[in-house]
């Protein structure tokens, strides 16, 4: 399911105050408090449901071969080197995963569990240069990869020949202390996430007044049949056709 319909924080908020009964926000808790359990709503959906996606442009790092993934990127989907103006790429080629690739700390050289036929061959009797004395691309030098640790983007020495790279990614919804962008679609959720936050809030303070309102409130957003959470999850994986074909061509590719 895709979706360009969007509601603010505040129209969040106003359905929260409402529920709990809080619109003069005099028990306790401060509206920065609520607008932070709105992004952290938004937050957790991201990661269980991956509905965020991004594309971001940058310059390829050719001095060090790496760079740091953004800061609001928890799952690359995608990775392309591109010649062209600012933003707007010309030719581009696609950069692969390599399995164990690490060319810390400076860039220069490399280890890997298969190594390339550029005189840095493995002697391991098991582990020998894949496809040694025969190459299906035309030789290493068009064969692009990189590996990610630690947040940490590391690129093959050829990576460096492209001025930029792009990455498509799953993100968390924004920025941290950015507001939070909300798809219509995912709106009861995200009240139903904050509702339920506020009376966990309460019942720390007062048990027995708010204990069984919280347990309401969990039960609404979780349970399995019913709950909000979980109607969530199941519109986010109702994708178009178009996506899951372009899913499934890209999950295809080759074993780097």
């Amino acid at each position: 399911m895709q979706s360009n319909d969007f509601v603010t924080p505040e129209n969040v908020l106003a359905d929260v105050l409402e529920l709990v009964a809080d619109t003069d926000l005099r028990k306790g808790l401060s509206q920065g408090w609520y607008i932070s359990q709105i992004q952290s709503a938004i937050e957790r959906l991201a990661l269980d449901t991956y509905f965020s996606v991004e594309t971001g442009d940058f310059k390829m790092p050719c001095a060090t071969l790496q760079d740091k993934m953004p800061s609001n990127c928890f799952n690359i989907r995608e990775m392309y080197l591109w010649t062209g103006d600012c933003c707007s790429p010309q030719s581009s080629v696609i950069v692969h995963y390599k399995r164990l690739y690490n060319n810390k700390p400076g860039g220069a050289g490399y280890t890997a569990l298969r190594k390339d036929g550029n005189g840095q061959e493995s002697s391991d009797p098991f582990y020998q240069p894949w496809l040694q004395g025969f190459s299906l691309y035309n030789g290493d030098r068009n064969l692009h990869y990189a590996n990610i640790q630690n947040g940490l983007i590391m690129f093959s020495s050829n990576c460096a020949s492209f001025p930029n790279y792009r990455i498509v990614y799953n993100s968390l919804g924004g920025e941290f202390g950015t507001e939070p962008i909300i798809p219509r679609m995912l709106r009861d959720v995200v009240i139903d996430f904050v509702v339920e936050r506020v009376y966990r809030a309460f019942t720390a303070r007062q048990p027995r007044l708010y204990r069984v309102l919280q347990q309401d409130a969990f039960e609404r957003l979780f349970n399995r049949q019913v709950g909000t959470w979980w109607e969530a999850m199941r519109r986010v994986a109702t994708m178009d056709s178009w996506m899951k074909d372009s899913y499934a061509q890209y999950q295809n590719r080759g074993n780097w």
